[in-house]
């Protein structure tokens, strides 16, 4: 398993740019394992209550990190997999229908008509 390398932050003009993983998140240095846990699942991952332990880590992490907000929002856009901000897949799917987000096949997220 390797380590998670943590989040970018960019801004441009004073704005947050969610086009890019903010950078200074508390995940850095943490195993990867812990925020992608069904990935690993196949590659001696562990079973399914290590995997939920993985997860909580990688959530209780994420509720001390001062980059958590723009990592989710870099996220509803980016990343179909894996924790970010503090928020499973399942839960960011649902944020996702909430601010009528959907992920393209290409993992790039589109509006969704109206």
């Amino acid at each position: 398993m390797g380590v998670f390398v943590g989040v970018r932050r960019t801004q441009i003009g004073g704005q947050v740019n969610y086009d890019s993983p903010p950078e200074g998140g508390a995940c850095k240095g943490h195993p990867t394992d812990w925020w992608y846990p069904l990935l690993f699942q196949g590659a001696g991952g562990g079973g399914i209550k290590e995997q939920k332990w993985n997860m909580a880590q990688a959530k209780a992490i994420c509720e001390t990190c001062d980059v958590r907000v723009p990592c989710l929002e870099y996220s509803l856009r980016h990343e179909p997999l894996g924790v970010w901000g503090g928020h499973d897949e399942r839960e960011r799917h649902i944020i996702r229908r909430r601010r009528k987000i959907a992920v393209s096949r290409s993992g790039v997220p589109r509006g969704i008509p109206n």
